[in-house]
């Protein structure tokens, strides 16, 4: 259903432990950087990805850095944390 959903041939479907963009991607990240902020200096970030270039995601990142989570990002490509 997931690739029949990507290419448009159904209709969008919940799922439990799938993140599927762009419907749901954006506001999972979201939740789970502020979750780790809620856990202050025992709560941890580590991700890989291409780029980091969203504002949103940057600020929520900078908001999580600031309430003591430690945070680890491999990024291949742009990075525009300052």
């Amino acid at each position: 259903q997931l690739f029949n959903y990507l290419t448009g041939f159904s209709s969008a479907v919940d799922y439990e432990k799938l993140v599927v963009a762009p419907d749901h991607l954006r506001r999972r990240f979201e939740e789970l950087i502020a979750g780790e902020a809620e856990h202050g200096s025992d709560g941890r970030i580590v991700a890989k990805m291409n780029s980091l270039s969203d504002p949103a995601m940057i600020d929520a990142l900078y908001a999580a850095a600031a309430a003591g989570v430690e945070i680890n990002l491999v990024v291949r490509g742009i990075c525009c944390l300052r």
